[in-house]
């Protein structure tokens, strides 16, 4: 079945050429939904070109994915047989077909701020798991109808409306069943799943048997999904040209993003040349006439061998890689762009305390946030994290909140008892106490409340001798992955030094984040590798000769955990120690310092309390503080779990107990 063509204008790669039923699915209000989401999230706040949407980047890397295929077919044409092991294959029409759409929607789960919320303060699950997938596929819009392309294969099926599954299942099924040859109990949105579905994680090390063996069954359930369908058809080709190392996804962005933000990069087009579908030969019976129609291709960059060696093609990924670490370095990781993060972060973690003292299960609050996020914008955020302070985020939230509040009331007035003169004590309310702190934070974020780096603990700071292994990162990220742990060290620190609640926000990425290593799969001196597994052999005949590893241990360097503080707070501690004070912003730096992180096998933790208690007690007297703590009941200490940091530092100075 053919289609016509019409075109869409975006920046860096011009008109991009998309057909009928492309058409269909990206008028589709999923993939329209992508307009209110930023490529960059809060990047803009630091860089105001940074405002280029998911829908443009999925648009443009339609047009990738298409040069890519392009390019391997041509060199499918014209180089025939050319190797006696690695045989050369070719993209069939059809697997065209799924790899643009699946290029066209592999953003599709994505939700305003996603990878923030997701990867780095890891409050919901990822956008590319097939539990959001298939939420956002599934979803029905009251009244959209697709267009005749649609409408003229089958019934409308639903008087409400059409999901983006239903769609793809109708444009696509004659591709999938007969293009492909899968079974036709198959679905075609399934194969599209498959290729843009990221990989579930593996168990975490301290996590209960129960969840081990959840999270071992949907690895079980993932892997056993792509090995089916890997036998259909070229699955792991079309992943990779989608969304591998150097893939449609990659090319994409990585000029998209330098574009908007003002620099824009030369684009290298002679990568592209050296782009090719391979397969090992299996014997004599399999012929290159049989390549199209054999599973297991693989997409490589072909960089030669002997006097025919490409060295400009490994200068050309290094290069691709050299300008993403920059991206990373110049934007991803700006100070000013973390700190506002962290301050997200400190919404959501006092969020969190507020729909537990209400008795509300964390479970629903990650739905209504992601119910929220589905139907709201970049901007629209602090909207969606007052609808959870308020309880208009999901139905039947608001009445539990204000039922568990009403409670707190009558039991906080029941135990101060009534004033026969006046009308009553007014009850301090724990849970009325916690919702006023997250209006003041949304406010600050809402109106760009920028907390100032008080502390940070870099890479380098937590390692072993240079370069051994990143288990002191490691361990801090696990110490903070939980979110009550994140939330007892900064509510230990603000009571502790009585400082203003809300005062102190925190970033404590994943080491591995978007520390992306270059698994393209490389054909060099005969022999098929990742460009990661090659870079690391040391054999005289190396071309990379370590640069990439040089690159990760660069990449690696950028992470870092970041201790922020609320600007009219640092300006009090600040004049304080203008007017002849002891220094109380250096004070509060050694306590957080202290607190946040003690080496493993450090020999004695209440040493080290007692060590921070002059401070604790420089910064508690700063002039003017307390004024800025007026009001504000005290936190018991002793209600901080075990009693500890999560560092292991006791909370109470052990002179005192």
């Amino acid at each position: 079945m053919s289609y016509e063509t019409q075109e869409l204008f975006v920046p860096v790669h011009g008109f991009v050429s998309l057909t009928t039923r492309e058409m269909e699915v990206i008028n589709h209000p999923a993939l329209q939904r992508l307009r209110r989401t930023r490529q960059l999230g809060f990047a803009h706040l630091v860089f105001p070109g940074a405002v280029h949407t998911r829908f443009e980047h999925s648009i443009g890397a339609v047009h990738v994915a298409e040069r890519i295929v392009t390019h391997v077919n041509e060199n499918h044409g014209r180089n025939g047989v050319d190797h006696p092991t690695w045989l050369l294959g070719e993209v069939l029409d059809a697997e065209r077909d799924v790899i643009r759409l699946a290029t066209l929607l592999h953003d599709i789960g994505h939700i305003p701020f996603g990878h923030t919320l997701e990867d780095e303060l890891r409050h919901l699950p990822p956008h590319d798991g097939h539990r959001r997938l298939t939420a956002v596929s599934t979803r029905i819009y009251d009244g959209y109808r697709p267009g005749e392309s649609a409408t003229s294969l089958v019934t409308d099926p639903d008087s409400v409306g059409w999901s983006l599954e239903t769609l793809v299942d109708t444009l696509y099924g004659q591709t999938v069943h007969e293009g492909l040859g899968i079974a036709s109990t198959v679905s075609a949105f399934s194969v599209v799943l498959a290729i843009i579905s990221k990989e579930p994680s593996e168990p975490e090390a301290d996590a209960d048997d129960g969840r081990k063996a959840e999270l071992v069954r949907i690895r079980s359930d993932w892997q056993a999904e792509q090995d089916a369908l890997g036998a259909s058809f070229n699955l792991s080709l079309c992943r990779d040209v989608v969304g591998n190392t150097i893939c449609a996804d990659f090319l994409d962005y990585l000029y998209r993003d330098w574009h908007h933000l003002g620099k824009p990069l030369y684009v290298e087009t002679r990568i592209y040349q050296y782009m090719e579908a391979r397969m090992r030969n299996e014997g004599p019976d399999a012929s290159d006439h049989d390549r199209p129609k054999s599973t297991g291709l693989d997409f490589l960059i072909n960089i030669g061998s002997g006097e025919k060696i490409r060295h400009d093609a490994l200068t050309s990924i290094l290069q691709l890689l050299e300008a993403r670490y920059e991206l990373a370095e110049t934007v991803l990781f700006h100070r000013a762009k973390l700190a506002i993060t962290a301050l997200l972060d400190r919404c959501l973690l006092e969020i969190e305390k507020f729909y537990g003292l209400a008795g509300i299960p964390r479970a629903d609050l990650h739905d209504a946030l992601e119910h929220l996020l589905l139907d709201s914008s970049d901007d629209g955020l602090p909207d969606v994290l007052w609808a959870l302070t308020e309880g208009t985020a999901h139905q039947g939230i608001g009445a539990r909140l204000e039922e568990a509040i009403d409670k707190a009331k009558s039991a906080a007035s029941a135990e101060t008892g009534p004033d026969l003169l006046t009308s009553g004590p007014t009850p301090v309310v724990p849970l009325e106490q916690t919702r006023g702190l997250i209006e003041g934070l949304i406010q600050r974020l809402r109106h760009r409340s920028v907390y100032k780096v008080l502390y940070k603990l870099r890479f380098s700071d937590v390692l072993p001798p240079y370069g051994v292994d990143e288990s002191g990162a490691s361990r801090v990220v696990r110490m903070y992955a939980d979110v009550d742990r994140r939330r007892a060290f900064l509510h230990g620190v603000e009571t502790l030094c009585a400082l203003p609640p809300g005062s102190l926000a925190m970033y404590c990425p994943p080491t591995k984040m978007n520390a992306k290593v270059a698994d393209v799969k490389l054909l060099i001196e005969d022999d098929v590798v990742t460009f990661a597994e090659y870079d690391q052999r040391r054999s005289q005949s190396n071309l990379s000769r370590g640069a990439l590893s040089s690159r990760t241990q660069r990449f690696a360097e950028l992470w870092s955990t970041q201790v922020f503080l609320d600007r009219r707070v640092w300006t009090t501690l600040a004049s304080q120690s203008a007017r002849g004070g002891s220094g109380s912003l250096a004070h509060l730096r050694h306590v957080v310092r202290t607190s946040l992180y003690q080496p493993e096998g450090s020999t004695d933790l209440d040493v080290a309390r007692i060590g921070i208690q002059p401070s604790i007690d420089a910064v508690k007297t700063a002039r003017f503080l307390q004024a800025a703590r007026s009001g504000t009941p005290e936190v018991d200490v002793a209600a901080f779990p075990d009693g500890f940091f999560p560092s292991g530092l006791p909370y109470r100075n052990p002179a005192d107990r």
